[in-house]
């Protein structure tokens, strides 16, 4: 049983993606809130993404759809351990994910969250990490349009809890083998 030490708060970490649709990463560090001597955990609760587009000046753009010449989409993902690639929804590493599509000629867009933190788990539990790092990455798909290039924003609600021994452990050991 996690028993928090700290109210919930916002982690957030933005990525640009270049104008090639190759998949780009950041890592957050999260060394100042995970404390294997004292069983603290980072505890997810929610994930929000955020996608806009920049026009090469780190000037936002009022619509996504200005990065693309007819349609695209951009995927993100936030993974606990260090990615190569996308992973598949089944992959124990992974958070959460979102995605966009969008159609620049007709100014439509969709949006979606896949995975929210721990949805299988007990109603009112987080995702709990004991690592020190974990990841964003995204990828976008479709024509590009000029140095309009997607942005991709992650926006973590978290808390520091402390946890039994035998619960960190079983985190640790678990996640080790992702």
């Amino acid at each position: 049983m996690a028993v928090a030490k700290t109210g919930v708060f916002t982690i957030d970490e933005t990525i640009i993606l270049p104008t090639t649709a190759t998949r780009v990463e950041a890592e957050i560090d999260l060394g100042a809130y995970v404390d294997p001597g004292d069983n603290q955990a980072l505890e997810v609760t929610r994930v929000d993404f955020i996608f806009q587009s920049e026009n090469g000046s780190n000037v936002v753009n009022t619509w996504l759809g200005q990065s693309f010449t007819g349609g695209g989409s951009v995927t993100a993902q936030l993974v606990s351990t260090n990615p190569s690639a996308l992973v598949f929804a089944d992959d124990e590493s992974l958070i959460a994910s979102g995605n966009v599509c969008c159609h620049a000629s007709n100014f439509t867009q969709g949006i979606g969250s896949d995975l929210y933190p721990d949805q299988f788990g007990k109603p009112g539990s987080g995702y709990h990490l004991v690592n020190q790092a974990i990841w964003l990455q995204a990828q976008a798909y479709g024509g590009y349009a000029g140095a309009n290039n997607p942005v991709a924003t992650v926006r973590i609600h978290c808390r520091i809890v402390k946890l039994a021994t035998k619960d960190w452990m079983a985190i640790a050991l678990e996640r080790s083998q992702d």
